[in-house]
């Protein structure tokens, strides 16, 4: 398509999982989580003749069954489950499963379902499988939902995320496309006293999306960043270098730096640092009134800051959190500092904003397309916005606040696509967001006070990104 389109994520029922697969002899680890359930799976393997490993090294056992997210006292989420798969799959691992609460008592959003989701793209010589089970589901006897639990380590034909909540055994898929300019209205009138947090900083696509709200209704923003807001006007001594080309030039001619790195990475800043004062100035064309905050939305001052923009202005009216990192590796190169790094940005930031619902008119959050579907390098990044699916779901209407997830497709620009990745993608049938496009589907869905918690924005039909994962590699895992 020549635009985006707007895809509702729904429930998909699925049909009984087989049964009484025999696991004669298969060595299992089972990760303990809730009581009741690790001891009622140990039973339901025993029965089927697995070897549950009382010490389990993980990376030497034939099969995992994680429980550790379904622990209602506890805060297990991805973070915790990478750590302990991450080991079991480098080593002799060929079946996982996962069994999660997709968020806890505590209000943990686990986002096992996205790690799972990726596991499942990265390794097809593997059966991944996350189940999603509610809090109520693990009350009273748990042999019956523990032998299902069990079954689900010999279904090769299932998706690798499914849910078992309320007894039925369903997955999502994406709905039919909906073409956004046939949806709603633009952001309906906040007014001049309206006032909006917007994570993710003073570039990129935040930028054009405080861009777009400043449009549409210039009001106060707070533009919330990790970099530092430049002091001042740039060095007249580069600020009349126009390009790259020009400033490194400009740069060897001052003398003060001298490798190559130096040169590069004070290009970066200086780029960078134009593109904050740019944005800056561009905002308070509109008539909004523009302030900029540097902070780490992983940490407890982010709560601090809006609890403090509260009080100052008397109000808070929306919040976009579009914060996010990206560190890109496979499975056997991804280091738990990347994997906390990468799913706290997200997930620490929205826990915050939504630990601060009343007063709020929305919440949008930043998904990918990646929770949906998983992909290949992104076990963090998937989980992360997994996370972010299931925190809207759980937040929305409460305080009679809009909370909806957005998972993106590809935007243009920003410096998030390469070109060679944006060929790839071109080649599978997959188109880049406009900027444009992607800020009127967000001003879309801020406009709309009710509405589904999870959408789909993508240029492109969603399987491109995904088509159904192939277990045939690991069809000689089943007998």
């Amino acid at each position: 398509p020549a635009s985006a389109q707007r895809f509702e994520v729904l429930v998909e029922p699925l049909g009984p999982v087989p049964e009484g697969r025999d696991l004669h002899g298969v060595r299992t680890a089972i990760v303990p989580g809730h009581a009741g359930l690790t001891d009622a799976v140990a039973t339901a393997l025993g029965e089927r003749g697995a070897v549950v490993e009382p010490d389990p090294d993980l990376a030497a056992v034939d099969a995992v069954v994680d429980l550790s997210a379904t622990d209602l006292d506890g805060s297990a989420d991805a973070r915790t489950l990478f750590g302990h798969l991450q080991p079991a799959l480098l080593g002799s691992a060929r079946r996982v499963l996962a069994v999660a609460v997709p968020v806890l008592p505590d209000g943990t959003p686990t986002g096992v379902a996205g790690l799972l989701r990726s596991i499942a793209r990265e390794r097809h010589d593997v059966l991944a499988r996350s189940v999603a089970v509610e809090a109520a589901d693990l009350d009273g006897d748990l042999g019956d939902l523990a032998d299902r639990l069990v079954d689900e380590l010999g279904d090769l034909d299932a998706p690798p995320a499914i849910s078992w909540a309320g007894g039925e055994r369903t997955t999502r898929v994406v709905g039919p496309a909906k073409d956004l300019s046939l949806h709603g209205d633009l952001v309906a009138a906040l007014g001049p006293d309206a006032v909006v947090v917007v994570t993710g900083g003073a570039r990129g696509i935040t930028a054009r999306v405080a861009e777009g709200l400043a449009r549409a209704n210039p009001c106060t923003l707070v533009l919330v960043g990790r970099s530092p807001l430049p002091e001042g006007p740039e060095d007249p001594r580069t600020a009349e270098a126009a390009d790259r080309n020009h400033l490194r030039r400009t740069l060897l001619e001052i003398g003060e730096l001298t490798t190559p790195h130096e040169i590069e990475q004070a290009c970066d800043r200086i780029e960078a640092d134009r593109e904050m004062r740019a944005t800056m100035a561009h905002l308070a064309s509109f008539g909004a009134t523009v302030s900029y905050v540097a902070a780490d939305v992983r940490s407890p001052e982010f709560g601090d800051l809006l609890d403090g923009i509260r009080t100052r202005h008397g109000r808070l009216d929306g919040v976009i959190h579009g914060a996010g990192v990206l560190a890109d590796h496979f499975l056997r190169d991804k280091t738990a500092e990347q994997f906390d790094a990468v799913f706290g940005t997200k997930v620490d930031g929205a826990r915050a904003i939504l630990d601060r619902l009343d007063g709020l008119r929305f919440v949008v959050l930043f998904g990918s397309i990646s929770g949906v579907v998983g992909n290949r390098g992104q076990t963090d990044y998937a989980a992360a916005n997994d996370a972010l699916d299931a925190l809207a779901a759980r937040h929305d209407g409460t305080a009679g606040c809009r909370v909806v997830s957005i998972d993106w497709g590809p935007w243009a620009g920003g410096g998030m696509v390469s070109p060679e990745l944006e060929r790839e993608y071109t080649r599978r049938g997959i188109g880049t967001i406009d900027p444009d496009d992607g800020v009127m589907a967000l001003l879309h869905e801020v406009g709309e006070a009710t509405g589904p918690s999870q959408l789909v924005v993508m240029r492109g039909a969603p399987e491109a990104f995904g088509p159904p994962v192939d277990h045939e590699a690991a069809r000689d895992l089943v007998g």
